[in-house]
């Protein structure tokens, strides 16, 4: 009895429930899709100089709001990179992690922003 049950939930539910649910996948998956290429495309939005950024430097960019910026040097030395950017005006801490090989900079952004920030990291040589 408990089986025949079983066998009827599973078909109701692939009718009427997983055609819902992939619906509702679909428009919400459309839905960031549209509203993050919105935000890519103001000018001046956190967003876009994010998308900016992640095309004009060599480093990656993992994530850029106005006073803090975090990314991942590649082959630069992390204690030069340290080392250089807290040198910079402006710039308020650098932290580089050893274990996840990122560095977060808190900065003044009326002083300074990240395409200064990249600039110089961009600038360190590299290690061999």
């Amino acid at each position: 009895m408990s089986a025949e049950l079983g066998t009827v939930l599973v078909k109701l539910a692939g009718q009427y429930l997983l055609p819902v649910l992939v619906e509702e996948a679909t428009k919400f998956a459309a839905q960031k899709a549209v509203r993050g290429a919105a935000l890519t495309a103001i000018p001046g939005h956190a967003g876009a100089e994010l998308l900016r950024l992640r095309r004009t430097s060599s480093v990656s960019v993992l994530s850029s709001v106005p006073g803090r910026l975090r990314f991942r040097p590649g082959e630069s030395a992390p204690a030069t990179i340290v080392e250089r950017l807290r040198e910079l005006d402006g710039v308020i801490s650098v932290f580089g992690s050893v274990l996840t090989g990122n560095v977060l900079v808190h900065y003044d952004p009326r002083s300074i922003g990240p395409p200064q920030i990249l600039a110089t990291v961009d600038q360190i040589p590299r290690i061999v």
